[in-house]
């Protein structure tokens, strides 16, 4: 679960489980996935949001040279921007991902839309569609 005591008690009370999900995401998400990636991303939005019927946590993750694009010309690997999508769902922790930067993406950071403070969630019902697709076990 990669939660400490006080985290995984956090993420069975339904009043704190948000709260937990955020911990994961600082404390292991970043420092195991995103850093190793490029030591400079950041968590550039962090809110808790609906998801597909459930209370979870929506983020957007800055990773410098993170993309697997390549700029042809200088032969540096673009920057990456993902959704994140971050719910308990039984005993499990699950983070959905989508690319919402680069050069065949629509949502950019200096748009008139993406200044609006919902615009930066706007790849969570793309994510939906992934996760209706899913198929869980039962402990799930």
């Amino acid at each position: 679960m990669w939660l400490t005591p006080e985290g995984q008690a956090a993420l069975a009370d339904s009043t704190r489980h948000l709260v937990a999900l955020e911990a994961w995401l600082r404390d292991f998400a970043m420092p195991t996935w995103f850093l190793p990636a490029s030591p400079s991303s950041r968590l550039s939005h962090v809110a808790p949001g609906d998801f597909e019927g459930m209370r979870a946590l929506l983020a957007v993750v800055e990773i410098p040279g993170g993309s697997p694009a390549m700029d042809l010309k200088t032969g540096r690997r673009l920057d990456s921007r993902r959704g994140l999508a971050i719910f308990r769902r039984g005993e499990r922790i699950y983070m959905l991902f989508k690319e919402t930067g680069g050069l065949l993406y629509t949502i950019r950071a200096d748009s008139a839309a993406a200044a609006s403070d919902s615009a930066w969630a706007a790849f969570v019902p793309s994510l939906g569609t992934f996760y209706r697709s899913m198929r869980f076990t039962a402990a799930d």
